[in-house]
C-alpha cells in the first residue's frame, strides 16, 4: 500500500501544485484538464502496484467486474437523492431560505453569463416546460453513467479499487482510513478553489468529511455489487451535478450545496442506512 499511495500523492500532488505554480486559475477552462490529469494517477498507480509489481490478477482484485445487478441502479441513484437531502437539510437551517423559483434559477447563474447574453439567457429558461434544475439532473445522470463514469473510474480504481482490498478492517474504520486518505489528496486542489471557491481553507476538513462518508457508500456498494464501477457510476454522477445550484440561499459553499454540510449529511444518513443493513443483516447469518 505504501508504493501506491507514494506513487498516487507524487503524481497528483505534482500535477496541482504545478498548475498553481505556474499562474493556474482554478476555474479558467485550463483547470478543467489539469483536474482530469490530477485524477488520473490512482488507477495509474494501481495498476502498477498490482499488475506489475506484486503480479496479482487485476480484473478480480481491482474489482473490474462487468456482472450487473441491483446495486449499479443503487449507485446511480445516490448523487440524485443526496442532492435532494442538501435541498431539504440546507433550506431548514436557520437564515437559510428555499431558493426553488425559476427566478432563483436565473439569479444564481447570470452572474457567470456575458452581459450581452443576458437577455437569451433569461429567455431560453423561462421556455423550458419544467424546473430547468429537473433538466441539468437529468443530464447529470446521463453523464455519470457514460462519460463521467470513465472519468470515475481514474479514482475509484484507486480508492474503491485497490484500497479496498489492503485495508482489511470493518466498513466504519475502512471507510475512516480511505476517505481521509482521499480527501487529504484532494488538498492541492482545495487550497485553489476546487469545491469550495469561497471557503479553499475551511474546504480542506469539509472534504475530507465528504470523502469518508461517500468511501462509506462507495465500499459497502463494492462488497453488495462485486464491482468498482457502481462506485464509478455514483462517483460520476456527483460530478455531473456538481454545477447544480444549492436551491437554497443565505449560506456559502461550506454550508449550503452538495458538497458543503448539506450534502455531507445527506451522504450520512446514505451511508447509516447502509450500515444498518449490514449490521441487521449479520446478525441475522
Amino acid at each position: 500500500m505504501a508504493v501506491y499511495l507514494v506513487l498516487t500523492f507524487a503524481l497528483s500532488w505534482s500535477l496541482g501544485i504545478g498548475f498553481a505554480a505556474f499562474g493556474g486559475e482554478w476555474g479558467s477552462p485550463a483547470s478543467q484538464a489539469a483536474a482530469l490529469l490530477f485524477m488520473a494517477p490512482p488507477a495509474f498507480a494501481a495498476l502498477i502496484v498490482k499488475g506489475a509489481i506484486l503480479n496479482e490478477p487485476v480484473l478480480s482484485e481491482l474489482g473490474l467486474s462487468l456482472s450487473i445487478n441491483r446495486w449499479w441502479l443503487a449507485a446511480w441513484l445516490v448523487a440524485p437523492l443526496t442532492f435532494v437531502l442538501s435541498v431539504l437539510i440546507g433550506g431548514s437551517v436557520p437564515g437559510h431560505e428555499f431558493a426553488l423559483s425559476v427566478d432563483d434559477f436565473i439569479a444564481h447563474f447570470l452572474p457567470q453569463v456575458p452581459m450581452d447574453q443576458h437577455e437569451t439567457f433569461i429567455a431560453e429558461v423561462r421556455a423550458y416546460e419544467a424546473h430547468p434544475a429537473v433538466g441539468m439532473i437529468a443530464q447529470a445522470m446521463v453523464a455519470g453513467m457514460t462519460i463521467n463514469a470513465v472519468r470515475g473510474l481514474g479514482e475509484e480504481l484507486g480508492w474503491t479499487g485497490f484500497m479496498y482490498r489492503e485495508v482489511q478492517a470493518p466498513l466504519l474504520k475502512k471507510a475512516l482510513i480511505i476517505g481521509a486518505i482521499w480527501g487529504v489528496w484532494y488538498v492541492p486542489l482545495v487550497v485553489q478553489g476546487f469545491r469550495y471557491p469561497d471557503a479553499p481553507i475551511a474546504g480542506i476538513p469539509m472534504c475530507i468529511a465528504w470523502c469518508i462518508l461517500f468511501t462509506g457508500v462507495a465500499i459497502e456498494l463494492r462488497r453488495l455489487s462485486g464491482s468498482v464501477f457502481p462506485a464509478a457510476i455514483m462517483y460520476g454522477t456527483f460530478e455531473g451535478m456538481a454545477k447544480l445550484p444549492p436551491l437554497t440561499t443565505g449560506g456559502d459553499s461550506i454550508t449550503m450545496g452538495l458538497f458543503g454540510l448539506p450534502g455531507t449529511l445527506g451522504l450520512a444518513l446514505i451511508f447509516y442506512a447502509l450500515y444498518r443493513r449490514s449490521v441487521d443483516r449479520a446478525k441475522k447469518a
